[in-house]
This record gives C-alpha cells, structure tokens and sequence, in this order.
C-alpha cells in the first residue's frame, strides 16, 4: 500500500545534510477509488527512528492518503520532519472513508515525536476527507509548526465534525503545537479536538478562513 517507505528501525543522517529526501516526484492515481476498509495507502510512510527527513516540491494527487507516520515498537523517535512546497490534490476516497492528507501517528506509548514542520502547502480535499492535517499521539508530541498553508474544501468524512487540523484522542501528550498565517477556507471546523483532547502549550494566530481565488480547479496559482 506504499509509494515511498522510510522504512529500518533507524534513519539518522550521520555525517550528511538529511537522511531521506524526497522531492519532484508526482504520487497520483488516475482516479479517487472508492472506500477500502485495509489499508492506509500512503504515498510516503514514515517508519522507525528518523532524523532529518525532508519532503518537499512533490504532488499527490487523488490518493487515499498523502504522507503518513508510524512507530510500532518501543523507544523511537521521529524529530526534525520539515515538510514543504508540496501540492495535496483531491486527496481522498470517492465514497465515505476514513483517510486524510498527513497524519502525524506514533503507535506505541513509549514514542517520541518532535520537531516537525509543516509549511506552504497547497492541501485540496475531497468531499469524503476524514481531516486534512491529523496529530495522534500515543506517547510524547511536541513541537510541530503549522505555516504559511491554504487548506481547503475538507467537508469532513460526508459531513461529520472532523477538521481541517484534528487532533485524535489517543492517551499520549501533545505539547507546543504553532498553527499561524494558513487559509483554512470551506472546511467542516477548522480545528476538532475528539473526545475534547487537550492539547498543552497551543498557538493559533493570523489564520483566516478567506477563499484563496485560485485560477482555476486545477491550477493552484493564485489570481493577481
């Protein structure tokens, strides 16, 4: 169900500039599929103990899920993530499903996930988008950096109360989250917090909800 698996029980860059990256690839099907009950379908999964990693100037488009993470077993960490400059196309199922663009996930309580940031973004959903941006801590999350993104036409699952930023009710802490200058224009909420998750230490500032005039429905540039 990969396209890209950061996969091994450790990625650290040594003595280079990065570990992975990812950059000027296009992950697309030719269609949004409908609903698939296995399965998380990620173009990019992130798995195991990784440092460094840097996803930039790619396009998804009409896939179930864009960029997932995971830690299954004990003591990982994933820190210093910078994702930017990628393009979320109609990203999602064509019938009622459970997907989303990016989940930020951990999977074991004794995880670690840190440093991460998620900047100039063009994120497009589909009608059947679960959430766009999706925070579930299972062990200790902290320092994620939200900017500078127009997200958009996320209606929620068919219609449920899930939002463009949602944070899942997983028993783990999320601490130092900044969410500031994005348009987070015709979703269902902007932020949910499931099972009212609290979240510790959160910044949202200078966001609007305005629609970004976009040239055209599939041409992201911006009208003058």
């Amino acid at each position: 169900h990969f396209g890209i698996d950061v996969a091994g029980h450790f990625n650290v860059k040594g003595a280079s500039a990065f570990s992975w990256d990812i950059y000027d690839n296009v992950f697309q099907w030719a269609a949004n599929r409908n609903y698939l009950s296995v399965g998380d379908f990620g173009s990019i999964t992130i798995e195991g103990a990784t440092a460094y990693l840097y996803i930039h100037n790619n396009h998804f488009k009409n896939v179930p899920v864009a960029i997932n993470s995971s830690m299954m077993q004990t003591d990982l960490i994933q820190e210093y993530i910078y994702v930017y400059y990628n393009i979320f196309d109609n990203i999602g199922f064509a019938s009622s499903g459970y997907q989303y663009m990016m989940r930020i996930n951990q999977g074991h309580a004794t995880a670690v996930t840190r440093y991460v940031y998620i900047y100039n973004h063009v994120m497009y959903g589909t009608t059947y988008q679960r959430a766009v941006l999706v925070m579930e801590s299972t062990g200790a999350m902290s320092y994620v950096e939200i900017r500078n993104n127009i997200i958009l036409n996320t209606t929620g699952n068919g219609g449920t109360t899930y939002g463009a930023i949602t944070y899942w009710d997983d028993a783990g802490t999320i601490d130092q989250i900044t969410i500031t200058n994005n348009d987070l224009y015709n979703n269902t909420n902007t932020r949910y917090y499931r099972s009212d998750k609290v979240v510790t230490n959160e910044t949202y500032s200078d966001n609007i909800t305005t629609d970004p005039t976009f040239v055209g429905a599939t041409d992201f540039h911006l009208q003058a």
